[in-house]
């Protein structure tokens, strides 16, 4: 098996093969991102709660940094792309973010409904900005929880809290459905 055959498989959503892959990168002597692999799947087993999350989490970050952005987007899990999480925020404002392929984000806020925002990830790292860097978001997956934190321009900071759901139950959860109209989204 070649490289590229365990990167489709990846990408057709056979996380079985991470493993596998991890040692073929070992048996080629790509450590790096074979042990990057391996704490990723550390990560994956573990909660928010868990003690070792959290120093687990900077391992894979730190391994991550130095690999290609192309290849971790392709190799970070849980996957991204495809999903929708919602939830408050600090100031208990309920958010819902749509991560697309390629990196776009469309959410839907108390302001109205954007398209304006784009994400990249590092294993459970999920980094997240809006409106060209007006806010920044850094948060952890661990299983169907998004956890971190934010900061704007402006020197506001506040955390959040996601959930990962469907669209039907992220437009049921949300306090300002009589303004929230997806179809007819705004662009920034």
């Amino acid at each position: 098996m070649d490289e590229s055959a365990f990167l489709d498989a990846l990408d057709e959503g056979d996380d079985d093969t991470l493993a596998v892959y991890a040692d073929w990168l070992d048996d080629q002597g790509d450590e790096p991102r074979a042990a990057f692999l391996r704490a990723q799947e550390v990560t994956r087993r573990l909660t928010h709660n868990r003690k070792a999350f959290l120093p687990e989490a900077r391992r894979v970050v730190a391994l991550g940094c130095v690999l290609p952005v192309a290849w971790l987007l392709r190799v970070s899990r849980p996957r991204m792309a495809g999903t929708i999480w919602a939830g408050n925020d600090s100031g208990n404002a309920y958010y819902v973010w749509r991560f697309e392929a390629g990196g776009g984000i469309d959410y839907s806020s108390p302001s109205g409904d954007w398209t304006s925002a784009t994400w990249r990830q590092i294993g459970p790292l999920v980094l997240m900005q809006t409106n060209g860097h007006y806010a920044n978001y850094e948060g952890l997956v661990a299983g169907r929880i998004l956890r971190g934190w934010a900061a704007n321009v402006v020197s506001s900071h506040w955390t959040y809290d996601l959930r990962l759901m469907t669209e039907r139950s992220a437009r049921a959860a949300a306090p300002y459905e009589d303004r929230w109209q997806p179809r007819r989204r705004r662009r920034r």
